[in-house]
């Protein structure tokens, strides 16, 4: 469960960095769109840590899907905004032993 938090909690972090209007699109353009799939990559493995640990993966899904779309220029921010807002809440809650 730990290693699923602490993923979390990292994509998030990402994410929020993203979701910041300036440094985000400058990151995005500047790296020639490679940092969508990348991050698509660390939200399936975050997704497939938290199905192994039985832990919430809303957060994953949507992060997924931000980095799927985050090229088109009118969805930009608010998918890595929640995206980060979901794993935050992922990441903080307490689980439940199944």
């Amino acid at each position: 469960m730990f290693r699923s938090k602490t993923l979390k909690w990292i994509t998030g972090a990402l994410e929020v960095i993203l979701a910041l209007p300036a440094i985000g699109v400058s990151i995005v353009l500047g790296s020639h769109y490679i940092v969508l799939p990348i991050m698509f990559v660390l939200h399936l493995f975050t997704f497939m840590m938290t199905k192994k640990d039985r832990g919430a993966k809303s957060g994953s899904v949507i992060g997924m899907v931000a980095s799927c779309i985050g090229w088109l220029p009118l969805l930009t921010i608010a998918p890595h905004l929640l995206a980060a807002f979901f794993l935050f809440v992922n990441a903080a809650m307490t689980e439940e032993p199944a």
